[in-house]
């Protein structure tokens, strides 16, 4: 231990120095061992500790700040650039199979035309046939019961030849219009007769009283209106019966 008063080096455990007679100071206790590493356990962390922990805080921070801009650039929404004022947009092209769609900005494509009726010659040979099936008969008290099923079944087939006479076609006939009105005439007036016969007998197929058709008014009425309609017809028929490919008939034959 040196002397504080002259300066020289002493014996530690004297307690006057050697050179000069002074008095020593009493030495602080030295911890040992076992007691200086007890109190190192027991300080506050170290300056060094402390900077590998703000170390591997900023690490992690940085770790995390990476990987959320790597999430927000991948899924960061799509810039929409109006188009400019004055640019024209494509035009659609209206074909299914590169993507056009005609109901949205496509070419509409142009309407169909209705489809053809049947051959008016056609409909007039089904007309007949349907007239040959009416029982001669017909309108007798006598004949009554086995008359009116067969009736039923011949104003069936009438009822769709007069639908069936709006849309018949009559080719190029210069006179089609009134060629078809007069047909329509003739199945709609047809078939009123037909009906008026089986109004007449269901009013005595459960009776035995009965009066002959021809006294009944409406349908004597029917007969009357639906003769005229035939014969006006028959007469515009015949004169184009040539050009139609179709025979020339009597107003009896429908």
């Amino acid at each position: 231990m040196r002397c504080r008063y002259c300066d020289n080096d002493n014996i530690v455990t004297r307690p006057v120095c050697t050179h000069c007679g002074e008095e020593q100071p009493e030495q602080p206790d030295v911890p040992g061992p076992d007691e200086d590493g007890a109190a190192r356990d027991g300080a506050e962390p170290s300056a060094v500790a402390e900077t590998w922990k703000s170390v591997g805080v900023a690490v992690v921070m940085f770790v995390a700040l990476v990987w959320g801009g790597r999430f927000t650039v991948t899924n960061w929404p799509e810039t929409y650039e109006a188009p400019e004022a004055g640019a024209a947009a494509p035009a659609a092209t209206g074909d299914p199979a590169i993507g056009g769609d005609p109901a949205i900005g496509g070419e509409v494509p142009e309407a169909s035309s209705a489809a053809p009726g049947v051959p008016a010659a056609d409909l007039l040979a089904e007309i007949q046939a349907t007239r040959s099936r009416l029982p001669d008969t017909l309108g007798d008290c006598v004949t009554l019961n086995s008359d009116l099923p067969v009736l039923r079944e011949v104003t069936e087939e009438r009822r769709a030849q007069a639908e069936s006479a709006a849309s018949a076609d009559f080719g190029a006939a210069a006179d089609a219009d009134a060629l078809r009105s007069a047909l329509m005439e003739m199945t709609r007036a047809s078939l009123a007769a037909d009906e008026e016969y089986i109004r007449w007998a269901e009013s005595f197929v459960a009776t035995d009283a009965c009066s002959p058709a021809s006294a009944d008014g409406g349908v004597a009425s029917a007969n009357t209106a639906a003769e005229n309609a035939k014969q006006a017809f028959v007469v515009l028929w015949n004169a184009n019966a040539e050009t139609q490919g179709g025979p020339t008939y009597t107003w009896s034959d429908f």
